[in-house]
């Protein structure tokens, strides 16, 4: 997601999407505002109302101060004797209202009060400065429509929009927290009163801003907010997504308008809950890379303690556990629980790289999940064994209830707290099942390509890292060959040592907000030098593939060059000897000066081509090999440098039963290393020493000048390492100012590796 720059003013950044919902926050506070002040010009009794579960008044609070027999906690029943619920019926039905209510008379109330029915004459008037100044109070501080927290979620869904304004989740944010705030200010004093009822119109307005918005209008608008965060889901791309979402509640309205199956209303509020909760639950599960990971889990932590205390709520309220009065009226009654998840989502939206989550959650998790287990054994004991037992709830019970939670609160802790760190951190906590689990991968892995990729996974799936990746060491440049996820924010370096050779490197990044502890870089470093050794069987693979695709190349090079050869070369002068004898032949009986001319042409022209052919056969195999075997080849090298260079040779072990492919080379790498020494080295003498035994050596050393050490190899010292190492041995080259030393070792079985003598340190 773009940052916003904080140097040009939010009007100047503002699209038209953010005009549109700035203009709609304010539309809706305007006619909240608006249909407040005109039923504030109503005739009134001047109490301050609640509503009951069928929404007809509960005296409060008399805010006008006028003269009136109501008490508080009166329940209205009936107005001239009319019943409440008719004058509202009426209103719905928009008929006109039955009641003459004016300011100045007295209107005639029936109420319940303790039990009783009784018949008040109540004076009316008209709201005071004074009264709507307490009313305007207690909007700011009466919970659960008003209070300080819903209108300091509004400030705090204000300041995201005007640091984000351009963010589809910031604008959808206030709108949803300009709902409960334009609902506060059209409840102003009362949710519903008498006066409501005589103007149909007025009536729908203000049970549609007061209450009907609740499930109209929040819901949809919930979950548009969560399918857009932190940027648009896929679905919201469909003009039918939005229909669907916005129009299913007013459906619901209709039929219930129709029916008057009220409970719809629940049914309808609990499925686009369960909505929102499976697309919260999809987003954590599958944002888990990057700087999206750490504001879904902000947005997601908020959401759910949200969602666990409408839950506890729910519980409390079916009296399935004991009640907690004080926290019940902070957590729902207050609206806590709303402004914890407003201020998780502006965190989520704004400042989620500077809090660490994932502490947080832990410490959550694990104490809320301790609270619940103590809060359900004890309802267990006290109320599940006392009704099983047909035991009152006495101290007995609850003392019992006590030794138990004393006995399994600790292993309850420890308990929780490794299933919250598995959670979180994986397996960190677990060393020896982080290896078990990367060695059974490793040892599942199909083919070697598949054994890198296997290991990152491992790695970022059992520590839950948001990347891993692993380098190899090719030479020049080390360059990434498999990895798991991307890298956010800063990403450490484990080399990878094999036999102490570097063959690659190991890269981690953290989790979000958290650094690697003393005993996680310990298993690393573990985890490390058992990827070294795969690094190293892959990068060996590699090679191996590499040298068998040198040596098609170098075979279908061969067969070309052979081809060319007898093609332009051979075949030509072939063509041309049969021309020449048969115009010989012609002329046999007529000009033998020119038949013993063409013969002598021939002659010389058979001798090209036996010279060509002894060409192809020695640069398939020296001919000295099969004429003198590898001990009189390599001598007659060596003597066919006297005045040029003075070779010493020694020859140990038996030269006479080697497979042919280790002659060759043995024959070739020694014929290079002479020629080098005379154009390079600057030598006088130099000694050559073959031994053979389990392998074959060969050490050339002469005196000649050496070279740097940093000077990159030609081809013939590229040419002789090769011939070594198709074989399976080993070519190393040692230079100093007294001269140069190069050490050979080959193999002494056909189609076999190098022989290791066990007892060898």
């Amino acid at each position: 997601m773009p940052e916003q720059s904080g140097h040009r003013p939010v009007f100047s950044r503002l699209g038209r999407s953010a005009w549109v919902t700035l203009g709609l926050v304010l539309l809706l506070l305007l006619v909240s505002a608006g249909q407040k002040a005109y039923r504030l010009s109503l005739p009134t009794d001047g109490w301050r109302t609640a509503a009951a579960p069928d929404e007809t008044p509960v005296f409060q609070e008399n805010l006008l101060g006028l003269p009136s027999p109501l008490r508080e906690g009166d329940h209205l029943l009936a107005v001239q004797g009319v019943p409440m619920t008719e004058l509202m019926g009426h209103a719905v039905r928009f008929e006109p209202s039955p009641l003459n209510y004016t300011a100045g008379q007295t209107v005639e109330y029936m109420v319940e009060r303790a039990g009783e029915t009784l018949t008040l004459e109540v004076p009316l008037g008209y709201w005071s400065a004074g009264g709507v100044a307490k009313a305007a109070w207690y909007t700011f501080i009466d919970p659960p429509v008003g209070g300080v927290y819903v209108w300091l979620g509004f400030v705090l869904a204000a300041y995201v929009f005007w640091r984000r304004p351009t963010y589809r989740s910031a604008q959808l944010f206030l709108l949803l927290q300009a709902v409960p705030v334009a609902a506060a200010i059209s409840t102003t004093g009362s949710l519903l009163s008498v006066a409501d009822t005589l103007v149909p119109a007025a009536f729908y307005l203000a049970r549609l801003l007061g209450s009907m918005v609740f499930w109209l209008v929040v819901p949809p608008l919930g979950l548009h907010f969560i399918l857009s965060f932190p940027t648009p889901s896929r679905v919201l791309r469909t003009g039918w997504t939005y229909l669907l979402m916005y129009g299913v509640p007013w459906v619901v309205l209709a039929v219930i308008w129709v029916t008057g199956n009220a409970p719809l209303v629940f049914h309808l509020m609990s499925a686009y809950n369960l909505l929102s909760l499976a697309v919260v639950v999809y987003l954590l599960v599958t944002v888990r890379e990057g700087p999206r990971r750490a504001q879904v889990r902000w947005f997601g932590f908020g959401y759910g303690f949200s969602s666990l205390i409408t839950v506890l709520h729910g519980a409390w309220q079916l009296q399935a556990l004991p009640a907690v009065p004080w926290l019940s009226r902070l957590l729902i009654e207050d609206c806590l629980c709303d402004l914890v998840y407003t201020v998780c989502t502006t965190i989520a939206l704004l400042w989620y790289r500077l809090f660490d989550i994932d502490v947080i959650l832990n410490r959550t998790l694990v104490y809320g999940g301790l609270t619940a287990g103590v809060v359900g054994v004890y309802a267990l004991v006290v109320r599940g064994l006392g009704s099983l037992l047909g035991l009152p709830a006495d101290g007995t019970l609850s003392l019992l209830a006590t030794g138990l939670i004393a006995v399994l609160f600790d292993p309850l802790r420890r308990g929780l707290q490794r299933g919250v760190n598995r959670l979180l951190y994986g397996e960190r906590d677990e060393p020896y099942q982080v290896l078990r689990t990367l060695s059974d991968r490793v040892g599942r892995a199909a083919h070697p390509s598949a054994l890198l990729p296997a290991i990152t996974q491992t790695i970022a799936g059992t520590l839950k890292l948001p990347y891993v990746a692993i380098t190899l060491d090719s030479g020049e440049q080390a360059r990434v060959v498999a990895w798991a996820g991307t890298p956010a924010g800063e990403v450490l370096t484990w080399p990878l040592v094999h036999q102490g050779e570097t063959v690659g490197e190991l890269r981690l990044a953290p989790r979000v907000g958290d650094a690697f502890k003393p005993m996680e870089r310990k298993l690393l470093d573990t985890v490390a030098q058992q990827t070294s050794v795969a690094v190293f069987v892959v990068r060996q693979y590699l090679d191996l593939q590499r040298s068998r695709e040198a040596l098609v190349a170098a075979r279908e090079e061969e067969r070309r060059r052979i081809r060319r050869d007898l093609h332009d070369g051979l075949g030509p002068e072939l063509a041309t000897l049969a021309v020449k004898l048969d115009a010989a032949r012609n002329l046999l009986g007529s000009d033998v000066t020119r038949v013993d001319d063409l013969l002598l042409e021939l002659k010389g022209q058979t001798q090209d081509v036996l010279a060509g052919i002894r060409r192809l056969v020695y640069a398939l195999r020296p001919p000295a090999l099969d004429e003198l075997g590898l001990e009189g080849a390599l001598r007659e090298q060596a003597r066919g440098y006297d005045g040029a260079l003075r070779v010493g040779l020694t020859l140990t072990g038996d030269l006479t039963h080697l497979p042919a492919a280790t002659e060759v080379a043995c024959y070739r790498i020694v014929q290079e290393a002479l020629a080098n020494v005379v154009r390079h080295a600057h030598a006088s003498h130099c000694e050559l020493r073959v031994h053979v035994a389990d392998q074959v050596t060969v050490e050339v050393q002469d005196d000649g000048l050496g070279f740097p050490a940093h000077a990159p190899g030609g081809v013939g010292l590229r040419s002789m390492r090769e011939r070594a190492e198709e074989l399976g041995g080993s070519l190393t080259l040692v230079s100093s100012a007294g001269g140069t030393r190069l050490h050979a070792v080959l193999p002494v079985r056909a189609g076999g590796g190098l022989t290791w003598n066990a007892s060898a340190s």
